[in-house]
């Protein structure tokens, strides 16, 4: 990956949304982070199928664990990329997940995870790269 071009974070890259950003960022001169758990488990077929995709197109896409109801898993992932690119410029919180059902059939538990991922993973995410962020003070 080139270090002059900017670098974006991407969470939940694994399909839908976060892996059209993936593409869209890196074939627009980005450095893209693409970021999903079980990158070499669960994950591992989709993760293989995005980094076939960035080596079939030239793109400079690296796809990385993270899992962002991790804390742990979230500042290993945002400090290896500042390892390799040695910055952060873009963060996209994407990864989230809802269950379809009648709200009185979705159980406390399930709600604590749905806020585990979609509220405070966005936090985790933000508590790990935006200190990078500011210390960069560039825009750009």
């Amino acid at each position: 990956m080139s270090m002059n071009l900017p670098v974006v974070v991407i969470t939940g890259s694994s399909s839908g949304f976060g892996r059209l950003f993936a593409e869209k960022f890196a074939r627009n001169g980005y450095s893209v982070f693409a970021t999903m758990r079980g990158a070499n488990g669960k994950n591992a077929k989709s993760a293989e199928n995005l980094r076939a995709f960035a080596a079939q197109n030239a793109l400079p896409i690296e796809v990385m664990e993270m899992d962002v109801t991790d804390e742990a898993s979230v500042n290993a992932c945002v400090a290896g990329v500042v390892s390799k690119a040695g910055r952060i410029d873009v963060l996209i919180n994407n990864a989230g997940f809802a269950y379809v059902d009648l709200m009185e059939a979705i159980t406390i538990e399930q709600t604590k995870k749905i806020f585990d991922t979609n509220v405070f993973g966005v936090q985790r995410t933000m508590r790990a790269a935006l200190p990078q962020m500011h210390k960069q003070r560039a825009a750009w």
